[in-house]
């Protein structure tokens, strides 16, 4: 059975690499329908949002990026490939 879409907290348990490490990994997955990539390409910030059941990229989806301020650094919407160029 599937988890339901929304972010989780998970906890792996290992041995341990070195004395830094004490063979325990925490992280946060996000469990959704969509994959969201994010790369800069040069001076432009390129944004890749792909429905991952049909491995096509969502279109006109809304990109909203906040710099450390928490204010908007640049909003668009993505083209018929998924892709938004900023």
């Amino acid at each position: 059975m599937l988890p339901e879409t929304g972010l989780y907290f998970v906890e792996l348990t290992g041995k341990a690499h070195n004395e830094y490490d004490e063979g325990v990994y925490r992280f946060f997955v996000t469990y959704t329908r969509y994959g969201l990539s994010t790369k800069r390409l040069g001076t432009k910030l390129v944004t890749w949002m792909v429905d991952m059941q049909t491995g096509k990229g969502v279109a006109n989806a809304a990109v909203k990026g906040f710099d450390s301020k928490k204010q908007v650094a640049f909003e668009g919407k993505t083209n018929d490939q998924g892709v938004h160029e900023q």
